[in-house]
């Protein structure tokens, strides 16, 4: 694998993340860094640290959607008990 091809990969599963924020479905493989590249090449490096910033954002709006979610499970057993109602159908 080459450097370009791996932030080829990075930018493909960052898109994949930020699809999966708009639709909820996630399909995102583990991601593992190769070994045997190399030092990063000089003219790769601007778009190397575009990368990490926006894994750094989606890292974060990840982090809030789980929060979000977390709350809401809370929320949602706490407050799944029906109000106890007496209907008199005598007339």
């Amino acid at each position: 694998m080459t450097w370009v091809e791996l932030l080829d990969d990075i930018e493909r599963r960052l898109a994949d993340v930020e699809q999966g924020l708009g639709t909820g479905a996630f399909g995102v493989a583990p991601f593992t860094m190769p070994e045997d590249l190399g030092p990063l090449p000089g003219q790769l490096r601007d778009r190397a640290v575009r990368a990490l910033r926006r894994t750094a954002e989606m890292e974060a709006e990840l982090a809030t959607v789980r929060d979000r979610t977390a709350d809401a499970l809370r929320r949602g057993r706490t407050s799944a008990r029906a109000t106890a109602a007496y209907v008199d159908t005598r007339a």
